[in-house]
């Protein structure tokens, strides 16, 4: 029998404890593997970590302005719902690690200065339900500098029908529904035609950073009303006489029975 008080059987029995707890602790859910990077806003960030046992990393990102159970990473505008996968950002794990690239200049905007903690969880779960659940965090600081200066604005144009043709000052850029960009900030005159239907034309205003939304219902002309010519009466005139031949004939008439009477 072994000597308990033997230095390499306590060794031996120190290993075998902190082994153990280590594997005790890698099977135990919760964060892992904290890490920080620091980015400017606009530009790309890379990300990665570890994910033995999954074949798909669910994604989301909470931060300042962000819904508190988490968003998309290509979308800020876009929560996750835990128990649908479609609605979180979702990576393949390649061997034993995942990685991504995120593009802070996201679909749904920009997001602010400060800083984020992106999710890497092996359900879809968000912020709020991660209780028993494995995950990773990794904090992005997203400093300023990185954004280009918006300096112009667009026009969405839509009609009812669709299908007109839009002139904007007076160059054509396409048929309606169309989006109109790079537009200086400024008064522009917009007209929409279709055959069949009223031009119609007005002043639209365009504002740096913004897109300004037109729809018009087309409508067409109220038809102009033909006069009928007043048709002409169907009686002949009666001829009239004027009165000296009235005269002229009594005269005549008496003359002759005086002539007879002779």
């Amino acid at each position: 029998m072994r000597d308990p008080q033997n230095p390499a059987v306590i060794r031996r029995i120190a290993v075998i404890c902190l082994l153990g707890i280590f594997l005790a602790g890698a099977t135990l859910p919760g964060a892992s593997g904290a890490k920080t990077v620091t980015a400017t806003i606009g530009s790309e960030v890379r990300l990665s970590g570890a994910a033995a046992g999954s074949n798909t990393i669910y994604l989301f990102l909470t931060g300042p302005n962000l819904a508190s159970n988490g968003v998309r990473l290509d979308n800020i505008r876009s929560p996750v719902v835990t128990g649908n996968p479609g609605s979180f950002t979702r990576v393949e794990v390649m061997g034993s690690t995942w990685s991504y690239r995120w593009n802070t200049r996201t679909s749904g905007g920009t997001p602010d200065a400060g800083a984020y903690t992106v999710y890497a969880v092996r359900l879809p779960n968000g912020r709020q339900d991660l209780a028993g659940v494995d995950y990773e965090t990794i904090t992005v600081i997203l400093a300023a500098g990185g954004v280009e200066t918006v300096t112009t604005g667009s026009i969405l144009v839509t009609s009812i029908p669709a299908g007109a043709r839009v002139l904007l000052d007076g160059n054509e850029k396409g048929t309606t529904p169309v989006t109109i960009r790079n537009l200086d900030p400024k008064t522009y005159s917009l007209v929409l035609q279709a055959d069949n239907f009223t031009t119609i034309e007005e002043m639209v205003q365009v504002e740096t950073g913004r897109t300004t939304n037109i729809t018009r219902r087309l409508k067409q002309p109220t038809p102009v009303p033909t006069e009928l010519p007043t048709p002409s009466s169907t009686e002949s005139p009666r001829p009239t006489q004027s009165a000296g031949a009235e005269w002229v004939v009594a005269g005549g008439v008496l003359g002759a029975w005086l002539l007879r009477r002779r």
